[in-house]
């Protein structure tokens, strides 16, 4: 997936509209419709401190906007939908994940 397929994913699916966006980053809501239906001939050259912005106010790691998920294609369905979920949250409730399952680690040992 291209930058703006995983922005239009990742504003949609945390139920965000272009202005809301565009409210939480300072960045410009016409400017974040571009990137969303740019094309891989007309893909703006978007700044990375932009991309940040945009993923902080949506409530996503910035790698979410520029991962395209190849590399999870060898994963099984569990693993795929347990790293999708993952990404879905910000970095304090993914550490905080991470410490439950390294608690559910040590006492399943």
């Amino acid at each position: 997936m291209k930058i703006g397929a995983l922005l239009k994913y990742w504003r949609t699916n945390k139920g965000f509209t272009y202005y809301r966006v565009a409210q939480k980053s300072g960045i410009d809501a016409d400017y974040i419709k571009k990137i969303e239906e740019s094309t891989e001939e007309n893909e703006p050259n978007i700044k990375i401190e932009t991309l940040e912005r945009i993923a902080e106010a949506i409530g996503v790691p910035a790698a979410s906007l520029i991962n395209n998920n190849e590399e999870i294609e060898y994963l099984t369905e569990s693993e795929r939908k347990v790293i999708e979920i993952f990404r879905r949250y910000g970095k304090k409730e993914q550490d905080a994940f991470i410490n439950l399952l390294d608690l559910l680690t040590v006492k399943n040992n």
